[in-house]
Formats: C-alpha cells, sequence, structure tokens
C-alpha cells in the first residue's frame, strides 16, 4: 500500500510531513486539515466463471462516488477471466491487470497534488494510476465504504491522510480522577540515530486503558503540550507483551511505520520500538502516584 509507509520521528520531527488517520470499520469522520489521500483495502465475493453478476464495493463522501467492479466473468484457456472497471464521475476506466478477481484484497487510492488534481489508482499489491488530473473535491463530512448489489464489502483498511497537526484534536476526555489513579509510566532512557530523531522530554505518561495520556515532561514544544492531552496507543497484537503502537510526536503530529511496544510485567517497563529511526524508548512504571505532575 502507498500511505502507510510514511515514517515521522519518534519523539520529535525534524521536518513536518502528513498526519496518516486510521479508521475500523466501514465508514470514516473525515479529519481537519487539507485532505491529501484517501486508501481503502477490501474484498468482495468471489463470483462464478458464466455469473452475469456484478460484484464489487464503492468508496463515496459527498459528491463524489468511486466504484470498482467485477463482471462478465469467463474462460479462456483454463484461465479465468473478468471485465474490471473502475468508474468515477462519468467516467469509466477497464482495469486490464494487477487486480484480484478472486474474492480476495484489492486497493483504491485517492492522492491529490498541491494544485488540487487528483489521480485515482488500483491494484492488489502495487497500484497502479488509472485516472489522472480527476476533477475530484477533497472529502469532507464521512468517508463511506459500501458494497454493490447488496453485498458487504470485507475491510482491511480505511485510511485518511491530512496535513493536520492541530493539538486541539489530541484533548481526551479522562477526567482528572481517572489521571490520578492511573497506572504511571516515566521515561527511564533510550537510543536515538541523531540523524533521525531525539528524546522530546522526560515524559511522564498515564495508562487508561490502552490510551497513553500526556502528564508532564515535554521540552520540545512544551507550550503546546497540556495534561490529559493523548500521546500514543497501545494497540493489542493477540501476543501477551505485545503491542502494535500508536505515537504522536512532539510536533502533534502521528508516526507511521511499524513501531511497536514490548512490556515487560514483571521489570515494569515499557520498551517503545520504532524501527525505521533506529530508535528506542524505555519507560518505567512509577511505584507511587504521589509524585507530581503538571496541573491540568
Amino acid at each position: 500500500m502507498r500511505i502507510i509507509w510514511t515514517i515521522l520521528l519518534a519523539a520529535t520531527c525534524m521536518a513536518a510531513r502528513s498526519e496518516v488517520h486510521y479508521f475500523e470499520g466501514s465508514s470514516a469522520t473525515v479529519p481537519a486539515g487539507e485532505i491529501r489521500a484517501v486508501e481503502v483495502r477490501a474484498s468482495c465475493s468471489r463470483l462464478r466463471v458464466g455469473s452475469s453478476k456484478v460484484s464489487g464495493w464503492t468508496i463515496t463522501w459527498p459528491g463524489v462516488e468511486l466504484r470498482l467492479e467485477f463482471s462478465k466473468f469467463d474462460m479462456v484457456d483454463g484461465i479465468n477471466n473478468a471485465s474490471v472497471t473502475l468508474t468515477c464521475g462519468n467516467e469509466t476506466r477497464p482495469i486490464g491487470s494487477g487486480m484480484n478477481i478472486e474474492g480476495g484484497f484489492n486497493t483504491i487510492a485517492v492522492e491529490w497534488d498541491a494544485d488540487g488534481n487528483a489521480t485515482v489508482l488500483a491494484g492488489e499489491r502495487g497500484l497502479a494510476g488509472i485516472i489522472k488530473g480527476a476533477p475530484l473535491p477533497r472529502p469532507r463530512g464521512n468517508v463511506s465504504v459500501g458494497g454493490i448489489n447488496g453485498s458487504s464489502p470485507d475491510i482491511a483498511d480505511l485510511i485518511i491522510e491530512s496535513d493536520d497537526n492541530s493539538f486541539e484534536r489530541l484533548k481526551t476526555s479522562h477526567s482528572a480522577a481517572e489521571l490520578e489513579s492511573a497506572t504511571k509510566w516515566v521515561l527511564l532512557d533510550g537510543e536515538y540515530d541523531t540523524r533521525k530523531s531525539h528524546a522530546g522530554g522526560s515524559y511522564v505518561l498515564a495508562q487508561i486503558g490502552n490510551d497513553l495520556v500526556y502528564m508532564g515532561g515535554a521540552k520540545t514544544n512544551s507550550g503546546h503540550w497540556h495534561c490529559g492531552m493523548l500521546k500514543g496507543r497501545l494497540v493489542p497484537t493477540g501476543f501477551v507483551g505485545y503491542y502494535k503502537l500508536e505515537w504522536i510526536d512532539a510536533t502533534g503530529r502521528s508516526l507511521t511505520g511499524m513501531n511497536y511496544v514490548e512490556a515487560d510485567e514483571d521489570a515494569g517497563t515499557l520498551k517503545m520500538v520504532f524501527p525505521e529511526l533506529n530508535a528506542t524508548m524505555r519507560f518505567a512504571r512509577r511505584i507511587s502516584n504521589d509524585a507530581p505532575t503538571e496541573k491540568r
């Protein structure tokens, strides 16, 4: 996929980049800022050879529908063939190759350049430009993924990229009492490739569920960080002690990349690993909640 593999700095950003928002389900509220890209990876039901039905899925937002269709299944020399088309507004383009026609996952992405011109891309693995220079408005309101002819596509990814790094969006509804009673984590040490990253502060975090909430310690952009803001999130992997990591850097932007956390319950530590930055940060669980943190 195309959007996912952009990486920012683990603790503080040296070059501001875009914000990548990941959503679960078939609908997403469009984030603040100028939208740079939308990407959906989904599958539709497999059709039998000779079927006259049409299968596929759509991506919609106000004033826009992108429609991926599979139809006219037949067999030539023992190989399944299908008519695959991508429709955007009044324009329909055939897709000759590079698509999974067996009911597997395919990706559609829309990218906007600095002048607002859109390119629609599609593919099973690598993405190819199908419609270039499309006069598509950027999303507003909601982006939704739906099926064709009553089908319900299986959605693997729904991703929206924006240029927003507003700190306002990081405010949480966690109460002062929740923060006070939560498990606290204090930055213990770290290893950084200084060409790419460095510590944004001696962070103190409160863990509420899987949320990692900022309590204090910021040095970079310290005037923007206030107690109670979201600093990260632990995403369970199904393996004990291992989590995917969603992390907000010191500039307020979300990191991309395959970042993860190793939790050592016996040692009382969280080791945050940022492979593409050659960086790690290790947090230790604070035994007492009596030590001061910033006032909310």
